[in-house]
């Protein structure tokens, strides 16, 4: 299962990105070997209505199965579900505390 979350920064204590066109990385965690990456999220030149099915296109392709985010707007939401993905919603400050409330929702995913 691979999950990504939305940042302003490259690591697990960059700060939460609660709007998913404004997070500009995306670090994406491999729970099956337990690795973080970091890719570049929505480009300041993308941010407008062509973002979140541009962002859903690539989380797609890398096999994304959840986006956790702040919230979503509808279009961008419902485009990540076109393409399969789960939208998670928390709100945090971190990235680490995204993934911990994350973690405890879906223990046993």
């Amino acid at each position: 299962m691979r999950i990504a979350f939305t940042t302003c920064g490259d690591s697990l204590q960059a700060a939460f990105e609660p709007h998913i066109t404004r997070a500009s990385h995306i670090l994406l965690y491999d729970r099956s070997s337990r690795t973080f990456k970091t890719l570049p999220g929505c480009q300041p030149a993308n941010q407008n209505q062509q973002a979140g099915a541009q962002l859903a296109h690539a989380l797609q392709r890398i096999g994304v199965d959840t986006l956790v985010t702040g919230h979503g707007d509808a279009q961008a939401v419902q485009q990540l579900k076109s393409e399969g993905i789960d939208v998670c919603e928390l709100e945090a400050t971190t990235v680490a505390d995204a993934f911990n409330q994350f973690n405890a929702l879906h223990a046993s995913v």
